[in-house]
C-alpha cells in the first residue's frame, strides 16, 4: 500500500499513508465489519488517488475530515456509547495521524526513523 499511496517513497508521501491505513481499519470498525477493512481500504485507495489528481484540496485533509465525519456520526449513532474496536481504531486514527504529523516535522532523517518505527 506505501508503494502505491507514496511512489515517490518520500517521509512525506509515507507520513501521508500513516492515517490513511488507520482509516481503514476505522471504516470498517465503525460498519462493525472486520471483513470490510480491505473493502474499506481500496475504495479509500480509489478516492485518495483520484484526490491526488487534482490541486483544490490535500487528499489527506479530505482523508482526516472523513475519518472526523465517520466518528461523528458513529458517536450519533451510539456505536462510540459501547465498548469494542472502534474506541481502539479511532484512538489508532488520531496516534497515527499524530506520528505523521511528528514525522514531517522534524529533519528528514528523524522522519524517516518516526515513520519507520509507526
Amino acid at each position: 500500500m506505501a508503494a502505491v499511496l507514496a511512489p515517490d517513497s518520500s517521509v512525506e508521501g509515507l507520513a501521508g499513508a500513516l492515517p490513511f491505513l488507520a482509516f481503514g481499519y476505522l471504516g470498517a470498525a465503525a460498519l462493525q465489519r472486520r471483513q470490510a477493512t480491505w473493502v474499506v481500504v481500496v475504495v479509500a485507495a480509489a478516492g485518495f488517488a483520484a484526490l491526488r489528481l487534482q490541486d483544490w484540496v490535500d487528499p489527506l485533509v479530505v482523508l482526516l475530515g472523513a475519518a472526523l465525519g465517520i466518528v461523528l456520526w458513529a458517536a450519533c449513532s451510539g456505536r462510540l456509547r459501547r465498548p469494542g474496536a472502534l474506541w481502539v481504531e479511532t484512538a489508532g486514527m488520531v496516534a497515527f495521524t499524530a506520528i505523521s504529523l511528528a514525522a514531517l516535522s522534524v529533519d528528514v532523517e528523524a522522519g524517516r526513523y518516526i515513520v519507520a518505527a509507526a
